[in-house]
């Protein structure tokens, strides 16, 4: 996770395969000596947590179409997302409460 692009926070999101619809959701802070620790979020369940992701799979960002975007919002009721990333809500809420701008706050989306 070394070549993140800098910042202060970052969040990985990580699916089995290429098709699936769901991953792990983990949100992590740079420490003091440049390491990365998982934040914790009160009144949460421990991280990770369960991520939906697109129903179309996970593409190579060669194969995205321009002007494509990956949102962060609720869960779908279907279980599926348009190839964004989604949380329950209490999660959701607690993450963006964590995400400050000012930290440039970065995603990687992968594979295991």
């Amino acid at each position: 996770m070394a070549g993140t692009g800098g910042g202060a926070q970052l969040v990985t999101v990580v699916d089995p395969s290429r098709a699936s619809l769901t991953g792990t959701f983990t949100a992590w802070a740079r420490t003091g000596n440049g390491c990365w620790s998982p934040v914790s979020f009160a009144g949460q369940p421990a991280q990770p947590f369960r991520a939906q992701t697109g129903y179309g799979g996970l593409l190579p960002i060669a194969q995205r179409v321009p002007g494509d975007c990956i949102f962060l919002h609720d869960d779908m009721p279907q279980g599926y997302t348009e190839g964004c990333v989604a949380l329950p809500h209490a999660e959701l809420d607690a993450v963006l409460g964590w995400l400050n701008p000012a930290d440039t706050p970065h995603i990687l989306i992968a594979v295991s």
